[in-house]
Parts: structure tokens; C-alpha cells; sequence
């Protein structure tokens, strides 16, 4: 079975000895109270099922970093907009205040 390269909540990849993997193993019965592995006919099909979900979950940690990634990006991105758009409203107020001014003048 392969639970090596796992990824932990700090996204440490290790040797599939954390608690969280060991936990995994219990709770699927793929090891007895002694961490023997068990045997069984569909144990094969368990064990092909949990690498999938393994690795379904490096990928979807992956791709969930990435995205993490994208949205500070783009926060910092809005926040620049923002303050552009700040900018050339100042300026926009300005010059309607000036051409107001000019108006009034004979």
C-alpha cells in the first residue's frame, strides 16, 4: 500500500507515518492492533481504492494551494484597481470643479 508522500495540514510531504495516515490504516481495518497487515481476497481492491483517494487528495491540496495562490493575486490586484480607480475619480471631481469655476467666471 502506498500512503507514502502524503501531504499533513502544514503540506509537509513525509514517509506516511503521521497520525493522520496511521489513522487511515486503523480505521480501514488494514492493520490489526499490532500494525500487521491483514489479509483478505478484496484487501488488493481496498488498498487500490485508498492509493487513488491519496492520491485524489495530493492533487486536490495542490490545486487548492494554487488557488490560494491565484486569490492573493487577484486581491492584490483589486486593491490596486481600487485605488487607481480612487485616483482618477479625484481627478475626474477636480476637474469638473474647475471647469464649474470657469463657468461662473464673466
Amino acid at each position: 500500500m502506498r500512503l507514502e508522500g502524503c501531504v499533513n495540514a502544514t503540506n509537509f510531504r513525509h514517509d506516511g507515518g503521521c497520525f493522520t495516515c496511521a489513522s487511515i490504516r486503523f480505521k480501514l481495518g488494514l492493520f490489526t492492533s499490532t500494525k500487521e497487515p491483514m489479509s483478505s481476497p478484496g484487501l488488493a481492491l481496498l488498498e487500490e481504492k485508498i492509493d487513488a483517494l491519496i492520491e485524489l487528495c495530493e492533487a486536490l491540496a495542490a490545486e487548492n494551494q494554487a488557488l490560494k495562490a491565484k486569490q492573493q493575486s487577484l486581491t492584490v490586484d483589486r486593491a490596486r484597481l481600487i485605488e487607481k480607480n480612487e485616483l482618477a475619480k479625484t481627478r475626474v471631481e477636480s476637474m469638473i470643479s474647475r471647469l464649474k469655476a470657469q463657468e461662473k467666471m464673466p
